[in-house]
């Protein structure tokens, strides 16, 4: 079809509304393939950003676990080290205090309610040391 040339004032006034009614559309056609393109841009970006917090959460996780577990093995070597210390120097005070009863026979006290009293210590605190390096 050929154009032709408006005769009317009325004429090139329509013509005039067409032409810039195209032009909307054309723009408005462009508006709404950058929209396309800005959505897809962002749904991939949400889930990248998804996948990265789920990295991190798991990150966290381990991190944390891995600290509760060097925690609870860092006290318990301290609770070994400080039971077997004061198991030791019971040990020895008993020992002295025992010594120093046999040598001294002129002692106004019985020993034998002092034997069986260190004797249950004794096994009260090994029953405890025992329990302690169980869990």
């Amino acid at each position: 079809m050929e154009k032709k040339a408006p005769s009317t004032m009325k004429e090139a006034l329509i013509a005039e509304l067409l032409s810039d009614l195209n032009e909307t559309l054309e723009k408005a056609e462009a508006v709404i393939a950058s929209a396309e393109k800005v959505d897809a841009t962002l749904q991939g970006s949400t889930k990248a950003l998804i996948v990265a917090g789920e990295k991190y959460k798991g990150v966290i996780n381990s991190f944390t676990e891995e600290t509760k577990i060097a925690l609870s093995s860092h006290i318990k070597e301290e609770t070994r080290v400080n039971l077997e210390n004061s198991v030791k120097e019971l040990k020895t005070a008993n020992k002295e205090l025992l010594d120093s009863a046999i040598k001294d026979k002129k002692k106004a006290f019985p020993l034998t309610p002092l034997i069986i009293g260190l004797l249950v210590f004794m096994i009260c605190l090994n029953s405890l040391s025992i329990y302690l390096f169980i869990r």
